[in-house]
């Protein structure tokens, strides 16, 4: 340990530089891993394309559990959202005298902005609680310790 207090603080300097840079050099090569890994998924998925058969029964299997079977709960939360947002638009437009101007903007503003949000917010909460009951049903019945 340095005996002057001017060589003592720029031991203390030169320890904060040494953490400072040991942080960001672990912040830089975490990144570097994560981009690796994902490289390597991207050349197994691209890999995987075209050197395994399209199972084309469960392909169209999972399309329809997917999009078909989510159709109803989009549909429902969809009407309700509408329904909500055309109220509000409504009241809005009333204050200013553009009740005729409600439909036009509900509806444009459905399909393009708040339709596709709402679809894929619905079909990945529907989805993810189905794919988590299925894996945990899995792991009940010790079918997902069979695999190891």
């Amino acid at each position: 340990m340095p005996a002057c207090p001017s060589e003592r603080a720029s031991y203390m300097v030169g320890g904060m530089i040494l953490q400072l840079f040991d942080q960001l050099g672990g912040g830089v090569m975490g990144f570097v891993d994560y981009l690796g890994k994902v490289a390597l998924l991207a050349q197994e998925s691209f890999h995987s394309l075209f050197t395994q058969r399209l199972r084309f029964r469960e392909t169209v299997f999972q399309v329809y559990s997917i999009g078909v079977k989510s159709l109803p709960v989009v549909l429902l939360t969809g009407a309700f959202i509408g329904m909500v947002f055309a109220a509000q638009t409504f009241f809005q437009f009333h204050k200013v005298r553009m009740d005729t101007s409600t439909g036009p903007a509900v509806s444009l503003a459905l399909a393009r902005e708040l339709g596709p949000i709402i679809t894929s917010l619905m079909i990945a909460g529907r989805m993810g609680a189905a794919m988590a009951a299925e894996i945990g049903t899995m792991r009940v019945t010790e079918q997902i310790d069979a695999l190891r």
